[in-house]
C-alpha cells in the first residue's frame, strides 16, 4: 500500500463517526487559528452583528439554522449533541474567560471566544429541542439548567455591545442634560439631574509613627473622640482635644465650619516606660486650605495624621424630565437609582476638594439585556435547587 493511499485511509479513520475528544479539540483549536488570523486582520473592524438589531437578526437565522440541522442533518446534531463535543468547548470557553482575566483585552467580543460560545450554545440548543421533541415530565429539571444557561451565555455575549456606560458631571445648584462615554462623546438624555447638595462622610483618621526618613512604622485607628489613649510602639498618645472642623487662624487652631476645614487634635506623647511627657501639641490633616500639622518629638520621630478615608459620599438630586416632576432623590454608592431604563450609580468627586466638593460624577448604565441575563439566572437556580429537592427524577444523558 503506498504511502498517500495509507494517510487518507488514516485520516478517513480518524474523522470516523462518532467523534471522541481528540477530533473535537483539533475542531476547537482549528476554530482558535482562524479566529486569531481574523482578529488580526479585522482589527479595526467593529462587530456590528454584536450591536442592535443586528444581533437580533443573527439570533434568529442562526437558530433557524439549527432547527434545519435538528430535522435534516442527523449526524451533525448527534455530534454536536455529544458529551465529549460539549465538554470540550465547555473547556475551552472556561479556559479562554481564565485567559481573559490575565490578557488586557476584551476576549467577550474576539472571535475565539465568539466561536466556541456559538459552538458550545448551538449544542445546548439541539439539545433543549431534542429534550421538547420527547418531553416528559421528567426531563423539567435537565431543559430549566439548560435553558437557564443557554439564555445567560446567549444574552451576555450577544448583547455587550448594546451595553451603554456615561459619566455625567454634576455641580451643585446646577442641572445637567448630557453625558460623555469613555471617548469624551456626549449624549443627549431625555431626562435631566439637578445636584443638590454632594455630602461626604470620612471615617476618623488614623494616627502614626514616623521616623525620620519619614517612614512609617506604626498606624493605629481612632475614634473621632477627645480623651481617647492610643499605643504607637514605645509611646502612649493621649488625645485631649479633637474636631473634624479645624482651621488653624491666628496661630491657633478654631473649631469651625468652613470650606477646607480639617481633622485636628491636640495630643499629649507619653514614653511608655517611664510615663514621661515627651511632647505635647496639635496634629491635623491636610486640605487645599490647610497645610497638615505634624508633631516631632524629641528624637526626631514625629506623630501625625493620615489623610482621612472617605466612608460614604451621596448626591442629593432632584431628576425631572420635560413632561414628569421632579422626582426628589439620593444616589449613594452601592446604592444606585433606576429611572428611565437607566441605572445611576454613584462614581466618585473632586478629590482634591474631598468632603467640601462641589461635583459629584455620576455613572449611567444603559443594558437592555441585562434583565435577559437576570432571568436566565433565575431558571437556572430554579433548575439547580429542583436538582437538590429531586434528585430521582430522571436526567438523562446530554444526548
Amino acid at each position: 500500500m503506498s504511502n498517500g493511499k495509507r494517510l487518507k485511509n488514516e485520516l478517513s479513520f480518524f474523522w470516523n463517526y462518532p467523534f471522541g475528544y481528540e477530533q473535537n479539540l483539533l475542531i476547537l483549536f482549528s476554530l482558535w487559528f482562524v479566529g486569531l488570523q481574523l482578529e488580526y486582520l479585522t482589527r479595526t473592524v467593529s462587530k456590528n452583528f454584536l450591536q442592535f438589531p443586528h444581533n437580533l437578526y443573527f439570533l434568529i437565522i442562526w437558530h433557524l439554522v439549527l432547527f434545519i440541522i435538528y430535522f435534516k442533518f442527523y449526524r451533525i446534531a448527534k455530534t454536536c449533541r455529544s458529551k465529549e463535543f460539549v465538554l470540550t468547548f465547555m473547556g475551552g470557553l472556561v479556559f479562554l474567560i481564565i485567559i481573559s482575566g490575565i490578557i488586557p483585552k476584551d476576549i467577550v467580543t474576539s472571535w475565539p471566544y465568539l466561536f466556541t460560545l456559538v459552538l458550545l450554545t448551538s449544542a445546548l440548543f439541539l439539545t433543549i429541542i431534542k429534550r421538547f421533541a420527547k418531553f416528559s415530565p421528567g426531563d423539567s429539571v435537565f431543559l430549566l439548567n439548560h435553558i437557564g444557561l443557554w439564555i445567560i451565555l446567549i444574552a451576555a455575549t450577544f448583547g455587550s455591545k448594546d451595553r451603554l456606560a456615561l459619566k455625567m458631571n454634576l455641580y451643585e445648584g446646577k442641572a445637567t442634560w448630557e453625558a460623555y462615554d469613555q471617548n469624551s462623546k456626549l449624549y443627549p438624555l431625555p431626562f435631566a439631574i439637578y445636584l443638590s447638595d454632594f455630602i461626604l462622610q470620612e471615617y476618623p483618621p488614623e494616627i502614626a509613627l514616623i521616623d525620620e526618613a519619614g517612614k512609617l512604622l506604626v498606624k493605629k485607628k481612632t475614634s473621632g473622640k477627645k480623651q481617647e489613649q492610643i499605643q504607637l510602639n514605645n509611646y502612649k498618645v493621649h488625645i485631649d482635644e479633637v474636631s473634624d472642623d479645624g482651621v488653624y487662624f491666628n496661630n491657633n487652631w478654631k473649631q469651625t465650619k468652613h470650606p477646607g476645614s480639617v481633622w485636628f487634635a491636640n495630643i499629649k506623647v507619653y514614653d511608655k516606660k517611664n510615663q514621661q511627657l515627651q511632647k505635647s501639641g496639635y496634629i491635623a490633616t491636610g486640605s487645599f486650605l490647610q497645610t497638615e500639622q505634624l508633631l516631632f518629638l524629641k528624637n526626631k520621630m514625629m506623630v501625625k495624621y493620615l489623610p482621612a478615608r472617605p466612608q460614604k459620599f451621596t448626591s442629593l438630586v432632584k431628576v425631572f424630565t420635560p413632561t414628569q416632576k421632579a422626582l426628589e432623590t439620593s444616589i449613594e454608592v452601592n446604592k444606585p437609582l433606576a429611572f428611565d431604563r437607566y441605572q445611576i450609580y454613584q462614581h466618585s468627586y473632586d478629590n482634591k476638594l474631598g468632603r467640601w466638593s462641589q461635583l459629584s460624577v455620576l455613572e449611567l448604565v444603559y443594558d437592555p439585556w441585562i434583565k435577559i441575563v437576570y432571568g436566565g439566572m433565575v431558571i437556572l437556580l430554579i433548575g439547580t435547587i429542583a436538582l437538590v429537592i429531586f434528585p430521582s427524577k430522571r436526567r438523562g444523558n446530554h444526548g
